[in-house]
């Protein structure tokens, strides 16, 4: 099954402040039609709520949209897009209509299936010192935040209010849209415990998860349909584990319906649900892989699909990439795939195909695919990882100092010292179609560098390094690169392309 995961807001930018129409909300879910999508999810909060919530403060509390940019509710953050979205919401509100229940209904319209996604620790804008994103219950309430994690402090899930909290907002949620289907995602954000006190208070999680399951089994009876559970957490067990996340618990105690494996925002193909199942009594247990929009080759390297130049324009670039997760996933025996951060690809007229091309293996046989060299950015100190992102400089700093000392845990970017051979593993699974042409393309290799893939030399062309028709793949691929015996080489990026030439001239 193919899950989509509708954003908190996107939908709210796509009209101009005050705008906002219930027939203007229809291209989020048309934009499926076609798309193989068998569940549309829909989110309702960051960390304020996009409905008239009783749990969370929301978006529109303390709002006018007659008093312009500055106003109290903005918490000192002037900028267009916290306006349009406010304003947007409330044009909607006047209407009584609520964008969640709206799209949730179109989507059913439509023949998919339906559920609710809601992120227990979203930090959004915290990385500022106020910004609309926070409420006055963040700023009243210091006591429950986490105090090693200081650049974006969020909540402290050891703290029974906090739990008690967010389970209400689950229940109410429940309540307001009856959905078929729920997702509790907790990597919007990591961490929920100070860091290395996930694991010991693993145990608050899954009952807080028992408490969430024992109140969709009480409404299953009230709303005469039964309420499937995901829990989306780490893409590996012991990151899941030490983030306080215990998913193979609550899937044996029957908390959850399927687990999702995912990043906290960019996608590696390597995220693996057969790693997961040693640790489940049921080693059959649905596990899902999250398909992130973006690629990323190291912390702090090339953002948005890769600079990598022989493919002109980025919605080409993710729908190569894509495709390629969606394959490795699949050859990874992911049960369920699902799409987040996708809603720019959504609105492009080629989305919906995109979506169709990853349903199978056989529905991507055939089709171009890319497969890059990237980092699971989960594994990493959480305040390094935020502040990196924050801060110019923090990245470039920690790998320099961890290349020195021979420290740094990641693929990329990496040294090859004249005349040395590195190799690079590419999570592409095998490729079985007879007609595939292969192509390594490396950021940072002259085009007299060696490269060879299971011995078999490429020839430089174009920026890249083809192989000769016939090299086949059985498992993730290897590619090795020798230095020139005079230069060195400093590569930042590594790309695999299955490529099918013949197809691409029809």
């Amino acid at each position: 099954m193919l899950i989509y995961n509708e954003d908190t807001d996107f939908r709210f930018y796509l009209v101009e402040a005050g705008t906002m129409t219930a027939e203007k909300l229809d291209i989020n879910v048309d934009g499926l039609d076609g798309s193989g999508v068998g569940l549309y999810l829909v989110c309702p909060n960051c960390m304020k709520a996009n409905f008239p919530s009783k749990v969370l403060e929301t978006f529109t509390d303390g709002f006018d949209a007659n008093l312009g940019m500055d106003q109290k509710c903005f918490n000192g953050e002037i900028g267009e897009w916290g306006y349009r979205r406010a304003a947007n919401i409330q044009a909607l509100e006047r209407h009584g209509i609520d964008s969640n229940a709206y799209l949730l209904r179109r989507a059913r319209e439509k023949g998919f299936g339906t559920g609710v996604t809601v992120r227990m620790n979203d930090h959004h804008g915290c990385h500022l010192k106020r910004s609309l994103f926070m409420g006055d219950y963040y700023f009243s309430h210091p006591e429950l935040l986490l105090e090693n994690v200081p650049r974006e402090p969020i909540y402290d899930f050891s703290h029974p209010e906090v739990r008690e909290r967010m389970t209400r907002f689950v229940v109410e949620v429940m309540d307001r849209y009856e959905p078929d289907w729920i997702d509790i995602d907790w990597l919007r954000h990591l961490p929920h415990f100070e860091p290395g006190k996930g694991a010991d208070n693993a145990g608050l999680i899954t009952e807080m998860m028992a408490d969430i399951r024992h109140a969709a089994d009480e409404r299953e009876k009230k709303f005469g349909h039964a309420i499937r559970i995901c829990g989306t957490v780490p893409s590996r067990y012991e990151l899941a584990v030490y983030h306080g996340l215990d998913a193979a618990a609550w899937a044996d105690r029957k908390l959850v319906d399927v687990i999702i494996l995912g990043q906290l925002l960019f996608r590696n193909g390597f995220i693996d649900p057969g790693s997961w199942r040693p640790h489940l009594a049921d080693p059959a247990f649905p596990v899902a892989v999250r398909i992130e929009c973006f690629q990323n080759a190291y912390p702090g390297g090339p953002r948005q699909n890769s600079p990598l130049p022989e493919v002109p324009g980025a919605f080409e670039k993710v729908v190569r990439f894509t495709r390629g997760a969606a394959w490795s996933a699949h050859h990874r025996t992911a049960d369920h795939l699902e799409f987040f951060n996708y809603h720019r690809v959504r609105h492009d007229p080629a989305g919906s195909a995109l979506f169709a091309d990853c349903v199978s293996p056989e529905t991507l046989r055939g089709k171009e695919r890319w497969f890059a060299v990237g980092y699971d950015d989960v594994d990493m100190p959480c305040d390094l990882y935020y502040n990196g992102w924050r801060q110019p400089g923090v990245f470039e700093k920690y790998i320099a100092e961890a290349l020195a000392d021979g420290s740094y845990p990641y693929a990329l970017p990496r040294r090859i010292g004249p005349g040395r051979i590195e190799k690079f593993l590419f999570p592409s699974g095998p490729v079985p179609e007879p007609e595939a042409r292969l192509r390594a393309v490396f950021s940072g290799v002259p085009a007299d560098a060696r490269v060879t893939l299971g011995g078999v030399p490429g020839v430089f062309r174009e920026g890249g390094w083809d192989f000769p028709a016939g090299t086949r793949v059985s498992e993730d691929a290897t590619v090795e690169v020798a230095s020139p015996p005079e230069k060195e080489c400093y590569v930042t990026e590594a790309v695999l392309q299955v490529r099918f030439p013949e197809k691409e001239k029809e």
